[in-house]
């Protein structure tokens, strides 16, 4: 049997969710492909960032919306930091977005949460394009359903909030993070099965909720806007092309994963992406 290791560092009240996501739909895919998921949660970034090598790491944005002593600045780079850190290992680093729902957005206090769930979300989209993490947008996913649908809020209590979430984050990892565990064909069977067990009774269709589509602003102002699908077709190549400078992964296993990527794209969005891949390693190699 195949062992696919995670580290995850998430919130106080998101253990269900990483149940559900990871030791339940992800778990059930990969059953399939005779291998299991080794889930381990950490107590600090430390613990994390000195998980064995090959282990996809899993950090939540929730761990850095306290700290109301500190600056935004500080915030800003410690994340840097700590994220530059964790992808400089060469694993998969996976970081999931805050449900912007504050239970009192009337006080200060409710305004100030959702000023750095906001800031916080902006800011990993930026470094997820300098670093290469891959970002698990939870807040789009659970906005477009709505607090009130799921019974919850950023925090993610609820069976409905961790179901949903869990799924998404299983989906990320099936999409992104297993290429040096199972050969192609395999990780498409698992995506296969994980899309197959989104939990359709809560969430919109997939036509009404694009999956390269982030709301922001509200009421009138409300606006979609198409940030992320590409950043994260570039960031995985990015990384395909990093595991073979680090000889984890053999040229010709990258070769093939690029080929199956035109496939899927077509030739000039694949030479493009492919592009911007080597761009971004070279300039990564370059300022560590």
């Amino acid at each position: 049997m195949i062992s696919v290791p995670i580290s995850a560092w998430v919130g106080s009240d998101e253990p269900a969710m990483l149940a559900h996501g990871l030791a339940d739909v992800l778990a059930a895919g990969l059953a399939g492909e005779q291998a299991t998921v080794d889930l381990r949660e950490t107590a600090g970034f430390d613990e994390l960032l000195q998980a064995p090598a090959g282990t996809i790491r899993i950090v939540s944005l929730q761990r850095y919306l306290g700290g109301d002593e500190r600056s935004w600045a500080e915030t800003e780079r410690q994340l840097h930091d700590e994220l530059a850190a964790l992808a400089e290992t060469g694993d998969p680093v996976l970081v999931e977005t805050v449900f912007r729902c504050v239970p009192d957005r009337s006080s200060e206090a409710g305004q100030a949460l959702l000023e750095r769930i906001r800031r916080l979300n902006l800011l990993v989209t930026e470094l997820s394009r300098e670093l290469g993490v891959f970002v698990v947008d939870f807040d789009r996913v659970l906005a477009d359903i709505g607090g009130v649908v799921l019974a919850t809020d950023y925090r993610l209590r609820g069976q409905a909030a961790a179901e949903v979430a869990g799924q998404e984050l299983a989906l990320a990892v099936a999409t992104n993070a297993l290429d040096t565990v199972l050969p192609f064909d395999a990780q498409e069977r698992v995506r296969t099965f994980v899309e197959s067990r989104r939990n359709t009774a809560v969430r919109p269709s997939l036509e009404l909720s694009p999956a390269g589509l982030v709301t922001m602003g509200k009421g009138r102002h409300r606006r979609r806007v198409s940030v992320n699908t590409d950043a994260v077709q570039e960031n995985h190549v990015s990384w395909l092309i990093s595991q073979v400078l680090k000889r984890r992964m053999s040229l010709d296993e990258a070769y093939q994963r690029l080929t199956m990527a035109v496939r899927r794209r077509g030739v000039r969005e694949s030479l493009g992406l492919l592009f911007s891949g080597l761009l971004r390693s070279t300039v990564r190699r370059k300022t560590s």
